[in-house]
């Protein structure tokens, strides 16, 4: 088998616009960048993993796999224990891979802001990062690509555990286990708790018993955040959509500060907010095709990072809105035009908001700071693994480590086969 075969064999995990959907044998991989940025606050996986993990050694084998000519490590700036390890890796190895600080801000993990920022390169609209001639990849992936290489299956995943919890854990846990049961380790979870699987930004809330009995750790997974159920970021994510666009038609003021703060815009995309949700003020109803695409086309550029969410100073969640019409543009199979060479807007550079401070808007602060997890790993008698998009579909329960390997290809289709 060939590079990319073996690693898809592997159950390596399939991330939007970067291994193994997007490379194939026959694309030119000038850049090979490992993002070892902290994806949200609360979300350290990937960082706790630079400081322990032989990731240099991954992204060297990936670049003399790949034939990328430049490798780079991403990594935060205020994350002194991951820049520090990596730097030493370097060092000791003589490895020829450099390490790029980026600002501590948020999205500063996002695909396309990312390449940019180290290579100057743009990505077209709904691009990928083999388009410019990049290949990208987090931490963990990095990490299961060596193990593919070197023969080894994906059957586990490197969870952060944190929150209201009595201690913070980097948890080992096997593919397919119980959340709730990743989350007990951390100490017992309280009756009314409620937990987000992934980071307060794009994480999936989880508030019903019976949703967080059901739900297993994914190839995905990153984090787990144990919340209170009267936390801000609880009532939040619990409004109803129909509440959020009557909201939306007797207060949004057109501020615009949902678009100037968009990552994507300042990219150049196509993808203004703030006109969105006018036009939701004017209303869809008797709109054809064209006239709807020409209103809410926007929406199928969102990247759904939510810092609108957070710099709307009346807490209207413009990036529900967006999710909203960009499911109305699929399900009347509109083709919105792309723009294949966009130029950047905010020369300054692609505006975020500071990670320290974010953190404090969402109300967090009090369960952030620390670098410091402690590692445990996690023992299940049985795992489920699903194979279908929908969840509770397709549930298989199997009760060892014997994992298909992914279908999915550059198209994003196909998911996964069942056991053989």
């Amino acid at each position: 088998m060939n590079f990319v075969e073996t690693i898809r064999a592997a159950g390596v995990a399939c991330d939007n616009g970067s291994f193994p959907v997007v490379l194939e044998p026959e694309d030119a991989v000038d850049w090979l960048i490992c993002s070892a940025v902290s994806a949200e606050p609360l979300a350290e996986s990937e960082s706790c993993l630079s400081a322990m993990q032989p990731v240099v050694a991954a992204v060297s084998a990936i670049a003399e796999k790949v034939g990328a000519k430049k490798s780079v490590i991403a990594v935060r700036s205020d994350d002194a224990p991951a820049a520090q390890a990596l730097a030493q890796a370097i060092a000791t190895s003589h490895a020829p891979v450099e390490l790029f600080r980026t600002d501590a801000y948020y999205p500063a993990n996002d695909i396309p802001v990312l390449v940019h920022r180290i290579t100057g390169r743009l990505i077209a609209e709904r691009g990928i990062p083999a388009d410019v001639g990049c290949a990208v990849c987090g931490v963990q992936q990095a990490l299961d690509i060596l193990a593919a290489l070197e023969g080894t299956h994906v059957t586990d995943r490197y969870i952060t555990v944190t929150g209201a919890v009595k201690r913070q854990l980097l948890l080992k846990a096997p593919i397919g286990s119980r959340i709730a049961a990743c989350a007990a380790e951390a100490g017992p979870l309280p009756a009314d708790a409620c937990l987000i699987v992934g980071g307060p930004m794009r994480g999936k809330l989880l508030t019903a018993p019976s949703a967080i009995e059901a739900t297993v750790v994914s190839r995905t997974t990153e984090s787990i955040i144990v919340l209170p159920r009267d936390h801000p970021l609880i009532a939040r994510g619990k409004q109803p959509l129909e509440t959020i666009l009557r909201r939306v038609k007797s207060s949004c003021g057109n501020c615009r500060l949902c678009t100037d703060f968009c990552p994507r815009y300042g990219l150049g995309h196509s993808m203004r907010p703030n006109r969105i949700m006018q036009n939701h003020r004017r209303g869809d109803k008797g709109l054809g095709n064209d006239e709807f695409s020409e209103a809410f086309g926007d929406a199928v550029n969102c990247c759904g990072c939510g810092v609108c969410d957070v710099v709307c100073p009346v807490n209207l969640q413009p990036r529900r809105v967006n999710a909203f019409y960009r499911g109305g543009i699929v399900k009347r199979g509109i083709l919105v035009p792309r723009e294949r060479q966009p130029e950047v807007r905010q020369t300054p550079g692609i505006r975020g908001i500071e990670t320290d401070r974010l953190t404090a808007l969402l109300g967090l602060s009090e369960y952030a700071g620390s670098h410091s997890f402690d590692l445990r790993e996690l023992s299940a008698d049985e795992v489920s693994i699903a194979f279908a998009r929908k969840p509770g579909r397709n549930m298989y329960l199997i009760r060892s480590a014997e994992f298909s390997p992914c279908r999915c290809r550059r198209t994003g289709g196909g998911g996964c086969s069942p056991p053989r």
